[in-house]
């Protein structure tokens, strides 16, 4: 029996991939959440203090003091070294763990709110776009996951960047926050070219790729291209695309050259600015020469977790916008009340409320169900045509179709 379009509350209300689903998949994996974030915190703590410690260690030898003594600044310092890269182990487990589970559910919900979908829906987007939606969109937000793992990316970095502010102020009024101004507006700007850059780095990937297809097609239909003596065509084609492929090969080095410019400048001014001001508070006596040992290391650190924070805002927005797009798409349309009864959502299958067993059948899902227990179905009026033809009828044509369907018995309606 065909499904009318006619909208019904129950059906506007289409469970979809949005912020409401994603939440509570998230916090259901709280215990890995709350190991991964005494993880990042720890972890974070021995990175920032790194550089305390071993700047302490260096006035220690500077001002000749024995080495025994100086040696006790050692003994922290090793610690953190064990510490750290067991921190980061549990951190990345953990969040890998979450991401993975995560990305799964929503893979099985975007796969679930298209299977459930009406026969139009699948009229009007072909196959190749569908499988996108559950393949590419999705593997964005596994890559959000995959690629912000590291120190330099995601909360690490936020978490980092934002210590060694708060350092950077402590140690001195004057000198941390200058320091921090310069290395961030630097960092950033190498970022966002660093993001730009990448369309030429795309562009030359599709040229490769055109070589292999070019070669591919010319070399399958030799024996058309010798029929119509095509050779010479079909080289001239080929020297077009490695003459491509030559051009993007060109503007990849432009832009790595200018890619490392660009980075070696942000360090290198920010490490000229900071000789230059600490170097002057030290000669006065404002500033004590391992503050400023320390704040060349906390120099590099800032540089690469700004830098990192500008690449996870925008993965975040490439995957905001592929969740945008995955709603549009599987939102556009009211699902099949009765596929979406039968396979409710990971966020509905809790309230789905089962059908009555008794008294008259909602939909025709409740309707097959109550014929296979043996009761009876009566269609009463019924007419049905496909959504992209609905000048031609399959049932019901000139009158409504009124049909009594016994229990227990096989009914079959053929077509003229």
């Amino acid at each position: 029996v065909g499904e009318t379009s006619t909208v019904t509350p129950d059906e506007s209300e289409s469970p979809c991939v949005d912020l409401r689903f994603v939440g509570p998949l998230v916090m259901s994996h709280w215990p890995k959440l709350c190991v991964a974030l005494g993880a990042m915190l720890l972890g974070t703590a021995c990175v920032v203090s790194l550089p305390l410690f071993g700047s302490r260690f260096m006035q220690l030898i500077i001002d000749k003091t024995p080495y025994a003594v100086a040696f006790k600044t050692l003994v922290p310092l090793g610690c953190i070294y064990v510490m750290e890269p067991i921190c980061t182990r549990l951190y990345v487990q953990s969040m890998w763990s979450v991401g993975q589970e995560v990305v799964a559910g929503i893979r099985k919900e975007v796969f679930r709110s298209i299977l459930v979908q009406k026969t139009e829906f699948f009229d009007t987007h072909q196959v190749g776009e569908l499988t996108s939606l559950v393949g590419k969109e999705v593997d964005v937000l596994r890559d959000l996951v995959k690629d912000n793992l590291s120190r330099d990316r995601g909360f690490r970095s936020v978490l980092e960047c934002a210590l060694i502010i708060a350092v950077l102020v402590h140690q001195h009024h004057l000198l941390g926050p200058a320091m921090a101004s310069v290395i961030m507006s630097l960092s950033v700007a190498c970022a966002l070219y660093a993001r730009s850059a990448k369309a030429v780095f795309i562009k030359d990937y599709e040229a490769s790729a055109n070589v292999s297809t070019t070669v591919t097609e010319t070399f399958g239909a030799v024996r058309t291209v010798r029929s119509f003596l095509g050779e010479t065509k079909e080289t001239q084609r080929f020297d077009a695309v490695v003459d491509g492929t030559l051009r993007s090969g060109k503007e990849i080095g432009n832009a790595k050259s200018n890619l490392e410019v660009l980075n070696r400048a942000s360090i290198y001014s920010s490490l000229f600015v900071l000789y230059a001001g600490g170097g002057y508070l030290v000669s006065n006596g404002s500033l004590p020469l391992e503050v400023l040992l320390s704040t060349i290391g906390f120099c590099f650190s800032l540089t690469f977790t700004t830098q990192g924070i500008v690449n996870t805002i925008t993965d975040i927005y490439k995957a905001s916008a592929s969740l945008q797009r995955l709603r549009s798409i599987l939102t556009a349309r009211p699902p099949s009340r009765s596929l979406a009864e039968a396979l409710p959502s990971l966020a509905a299958a809790s309230h789905l409320q089962t059908p009555a067993a008794s008294g008259p059948p909602r939909d025709s899902f409740v309707a097959c169900q109550l014929a296979a227990a043996g009761a009876s179905v009566t269609l009463d009026g019924v007419r049905f045509a496909y959504p992209m033809r609905p000048e031609q009828p399959v049932l019901g044509g000139a009158e409504p179709l009124n049909l009594e369907l016994a229990g227990g018995k096989v009914t079959a309606l053929v077509g003229s």
